[in-house]
């Protein structure tokens, strides 16, 4: 059963979802739109391979402003799961071809890692 309605015009989009095997009852309520919200491409959500961590945590990479700059820190600072599990997420994100590693060099030394974010997996 899928029931879609729509309560004030604009103010908010009810959508209600009924699995066939469990009888289970997804409901979601979206608000109208303001400055709160991104545009980015899904096409990863829908991957079967991507777990529902690295789902999230590219969602979140990807609704960042192109050239936004981050560190592995940061994102264990942002999310509540532990340095193990970000990790663990971007090491997933990047072996489905979704973020890249690149090692910065300077004279020769090694002076960083540099993570690319792809909307598509490359």
């Amino acid at each position: 059963m899928v029931c879609i309605s729509f309560f004030q015009p604009y103010q908010a989009l009810h959508l209600l979802f009924q699995t066939n095997q469990t009888g289970e009852i997804m409901e979601i309520v979206k608000n109208a739109k303001e400055n709160e919200y991104a545009a980015i491409c899904t096409n990863h959500l829908f991957n079967k391979k991507m777990s529902a961590k690295a789902k999230g945590l590219l969602s979140y990479l990807l609704i960042m402003p192109t050239g936004w700059k981050c560190s592995v820190e940061d994102l264990e600072r942002t999310f509540s799961d532990g340095r193990d599990s970000i990790r663990a997420g971007l090491k997933e994100i990047e072996d489905l071809g979704y973020l890249k590693r690149h090692t910065v060099r300077e004279n020769g030394r090694i002076q960083g890692i540099e993570y690319v974010v792809y909307e598509k997996a490359e």
